[in-house]
């Protein structure tokens, strides 16, 4: 009898720690992002501010694209992108992007984008608040004649 305790307790204990490993093997910093690599038209980009005049240092631009060549999760045919609009009161070539402009962009979900770009200030003229929303880990302005 004490031999089937013991053998069930261990049983018990070897599920525990299979199912602990499972759970909490990876931290949430460690796990892996997806990325997605898309070719995008901006449809709508704002004017950013000018840098010397605004109270913040630094600042994200949310432009919205249709996408040209490539896919998201979830899927959708137009997305809204976070970029720099500048760092450190230096505009980012995305402050120089205009509707039309065809950009080539690797992309993460903004909710996995580091939590201190989350809390900037956002520029955006953005008026679906449905369409997916993505951080440009890469982005560049590419000629129309690519594709």
């Amino acid at each position: 009898m004490q031999r089937i305790t013991r053998l069930r307790v261990m049983r018990i204990f070897i599920i525990i720690m299979c199912l602990s490993s499972i759970c909490f093997a990876e931290e949430p910093s460690q796990l892996q992002v997806p990325e997605f690599h898309v070719v995008g038209t901006a449809v709508d980009v704002p004017a950013i501010p000018y840098p010397r005049h605004n109270p913040y240092s630094s600042s994200v631009v949310l432009v919205e694209f249709e996408i040209v060549e490539g896919s998201v999760s979830p899927k959708a045919e137009r997305i809204v992108v976070g970029l720099w609009a500048f760092q450190d009161r230096k505009l980012s070539p995305a402050a120089r992007w205009a509707p039309g402009d065809w950009i080539s962009m690797v992309l993460i979900p903004f909710a996995d984008a580091d939590e201190s770009i989350q809390r900037l200030q956002q520029v955006s003229i953005v008026e679906d608040i449905e369409l997916p929303v993505f951080w440009a880990v890469e982005a560049d302005k590419i000629p129309k004649t690519v594709f």
